[in-house]
């Protein structure tokens, strides 16, 4: 199980997590993403300004001569003008998040996950410590193709490695499966299977995962917490995925009661 998922070191935080937290490691590339969408908005605001302005000249210079149309003028401006000004918002939305910093991000995952500023912080404090487990979840290649993070398995809680920053404990946890989903490559249908953990809270966390990875995974939960339910059955995502979730969120319910 320590060959799949090693344990928290040095080398690995300096890489990944330089300034030793979780959460700046999302702001940051929260941050990338911002500046990726402004630079997107900018050169489509540009190029639909320069279109605007030329629209704009024409219709003066049409009104000069007398040929003006203002159905047409104001038509043409509207197909111009609208995309403009959607840029514009757009700049001010990527302006506006890459301002945002660690904080919101820490609120998000508070609010995502059900916990309190202080547990979350708890979770970011034990992250990079040594006895914390790094999950990766698919082989080195096929997780850079799906752009999948490592997860990150602490002493109290656990991150599948999501870019909400979903943190579960792992004292919440009451059962775990496989399940198969699907998705379209144009007009190919293409599997995928993942492995989900459940809490007693009807908190869902998952990653992309292969069988050999995902079993490892289970085992060194279960492993800690032998009461963990785990589906022998590879389930299938929608309404058998969605029953076998509300049976053990609804004995999780009843026990506590």
């Amino acid at each position: 199980m320590e060959q799949i998922f090693e344990q928290m070191n040095e080398n690995y935080c300096d890489k990944y997590y330089p300034k030793g937290s979780v959460y700046e490691k999302l702001s940051a590339e929260h941050k990338r993403g911002s500046v990726m969408l402004a630079g997107v908005v900018v050169f489509a605001g540009c190029f639909f300004g320069g279109v605007l302005i030329w629209v704009i000249s024409r219709i003066v210079d049409n009104m000069r001569d007398g040929t003006s149309d203002w159905q047409i003028s104001l038509i043409i401006l509207a197909v111009v003008g609208i995309p403009f000004l959607l840029c514009i918002l757009g700049l001010v939305y990527a302006v506006k998040n890459y301002r945002k910093g660690t904080a919101i991000r820490i609120k998000k995952s508070m609010e995502l996950s059900g916990l309190s500023e202080a547990e979350v912080r708890e979770f970011d404090r034990q992250a990079m410590q040594s006895d914390s487990y790094i999950l990766r979840f698919k082989g080195g290649v096929a997780a850079k193709v799906a752009a999948q993070r490592d997860g990150i398995l602490t002493r109290d809680y656990l991150w599948m490695g999501d870019a909400t920053g979903l943190i579960v404990k792992r004292e919440d946890i009451i059962a775990a499966c496989f399940y198969k989903w699907s998705y379209y490559a144009g007009k190919k249908k293409m599997w995928c299977q993942s492995v989900a953990v459940l809490t007693r809270q009807d908190k869902m966390s998952s990653a992309e995962a292969t069988s050999e990875r995902g079993q490892a995974f289970i085992e060194l939960l279960v492993r800690a917490n032998p009461s963990i339910y785990v589906e022998k059955k590879l389930l299938n995502e929608g309404k058998e995925y969605d029953n076998w979730r509300k049976e053990f969120c609804g004995k999780a319910t009843q026990m506590q009661a």
